[in-house]
């Protein structure tokens, strides 16, 4: 992509026409990201986030263009510090806000922020709420709860009011004295409910303690019924190596909410595309009660879902997938270093009429086919049949870096003909 990045720089250095409209910079830059595969969703990678701070520095028209994605999800995988973040956010609250905490708290520890260049909290599309607030946490040890709970009520306060366009929202902890029964309170100021009622993603995971999770899937059950994606479970967006620290309290931990909590988050949906469960052990008499709730709940989803992903479940004694069979529309299933699944479980799909599903994961892979017993082989000659039908990803992301080169062809040649 650097080399991209280059023939675009040099292409703008030639032409002697007006420079493209920021809009245009945008989108060319946004490839920096999809076509980097350790970005997903919001989630960027640290070379991306630097060949986005060196695009700061061409000039006044690539900032511009440049600061809507930098600021898209500041507070995840950021290499800056996410203290300055809060910092810039706090600059943007208006003079009255800053008097009032500033009353309560004398030693609040943004006093002198400089005034921002740009309306920040306007760019944001991912609220990583978890890193927000333990950022503020650490920030803000000196002070009372009260004001604690303030200062944070005023940053979210800000991003509801200045930001329409937040469609994703992180809530991942992984510490049992972390999460406190009041600072869930804060979800329902009038403001925040309106922003949650925007949402578009959901990730929610990590070890908070049973009632904590309970009631937290509750209010999101209540408020946000127009997801598109929901991801349930251990540590969703992290890497494995660093899933692995927190693999004792994910696996081990029996505070994960009951199966009805994560159903009743799946009903309350009227467009669910994506649902994705991790690092769920249930065991024991609980895995058929549970996973059967869930996968019977997802199963209703019969023409909006499109993907469906497990990561690290045990499917033993698992029900029939034959609610799953119903979702016409399904697009990939993938089962990543599940347990326990059978034929028997997944002969409904096999079985079935799923015309638009193209793509289909089971790892770990079993290497030696001939040594398989029957039902096994039918399964991996299933797998093998629905991936045929999409063809070689590659050949897809290798068609998108040479539309992009075309794209910058094109536009170089139209203002080289324009300047003769």
């Amino acid at each position: 992509m650097g080399r991209t990045l280059d023939l675009l720089l040099r292409r703008q250095a030639k032409c002697q026409a007006p420079p493209l409209a920021p809009e245009i910079i945008q989108e060319i830059l946004s490839y920096l990201i999809i076509l980097d595969p350790n970005c997903h969703d919001y989630h960027y990678s640290p070379r991306v986030y630097k060949d986005l701070y060196s695009c700061l520095l061409v000039n006044r028209l690539w900032c511009r263009s440049t600061v809507p994605l930098l600021w898209r999800q500041p507070l995840i995988n950021n290499p800056y510090s996410r203290a300055k973040v809060l910092q810039v956010y706090y600059s943007c609250l208006d003079n009255h806000q800053k008097q009032q905490l500033q009353f309560q708290e004398p030693e609040i520890p943004f006093v002198d922020a400089p005034l921002p260049l740009f309306n920040y909290p306007s760019f944001l599309r991912f609220l990583d709420y978890d890193k927000l607030f333990r950022t503020m946490e650490a920030l803000c040890k000196t002070m009372s709860r009260k004001c604690f709970h303030n200062m944070l009520n005023a940053i979210l306060q800000l991003i509801s009011n200045n930001t329409p366009k937040v469609n994703g929202f992180r809530f991942i902890v992984c510490r049992n004295n972390f999460w406190k029964p009041q600072d869930n309170e804060m979800l329902k100021a009038d403001g925040i409910t309106q922003m949650m009622k925007r949402l578009r993603t959901i990730d929610i995971g990590g070890d908070i303690g049973y009632e904590r999770q309970k009631h937290l899937l509750e209010y999101l059950a209540e408020h946000c019924r127009m997801l598109e994606s929901i991801r349930v479970g251990g540590g969703p967006l992290l890497r494995p190596k660093t899933l692995t620290q927190f693999s004792y309290s994910i696996t081990t931990s029996t505070t994960y909410p009951e199966e009805n909590v994560i159903s009743n988050l799946i009903l309350s949906q009227t467009n669910l595309q994506s649902f994705e469960l991790r690092d769920i052990k249930w065991t024991g008499q609980s895995i058929r009660h549970a996973l059967t709730a869930v996968i019977s709940a997802v199963g209703t989803r019969k023409t909006s879902l499109r993907h469906l992903h497990f990561h690290s479940v045990n499917f033993d004694q698992c029900c029939s997938w034959q609610a799953i069979s119903a979702c016409e529309n399904l697009e990939s299933i993938e089962l990543i270093d599940c347990s326990g699944i059978t034929t028997d479980m997944v002969r409904p799909l096999i079985e079935g009429r799923l015309e638009k599903l193209k793509k289909v994961v089971i790892t770990p892979e079993d290497k030696d086919r001939e040594e398989l017993t029957d039902d096994k082989k039918e399964l991996w000659k299933w797998v093998d049949g629905v991936n045929g039908r999409s063809g070689d990803v590659r050949k897809t992301v290798k068609r998108s870096k040479g539309l992009l080169r075309w794209r910058l062809d094109r536009i170089g040649g139209e203002k080289e003909k324009g300047n003769q």
